[in-house]
């Protein structure tokens, strides 16, 4: 399941899987192509998306206010609407 252009969320019979999309680049700087990389496993759907959460948030580097609160905020709407989607 695509959450967004940078995560999915894959399963295999005893975990649900966080995936993170790495973009690797030309030593000139231009893209080379991209994989998914397994950043977490996890035993449910909910704890997936935490630690997506937690991830994105401390990307941020928490050194400034203003891009910590859209970034929440963010987060919070696409969790909202991952969850009125699988209803």
């Amino acid at each position: 399941m695509q959450i967004n252009d940078d995560y999915r969320i894959e399963s295999d019979p005893l975990n649900i899987i966080l995936l993170r999309r790495v973009v690797m680049k030309k030593e000139d700087g231009t893209p080379k192509g991209e994989h998914w990389e397994p950043t977490g496993y996890y035993s449910n759907f909910e704890q997936a998306l935490q630690d997506m959460v937690r991830k994105e948030i401390f990307g941020t580097g928490l050194n400034n206010f203003k891009k910590v609160c859209p970034k929440v905020a963010e987060l919070n709407r696409l969790i909202k609407e991952l969850r009125m989607n699988i209803r």
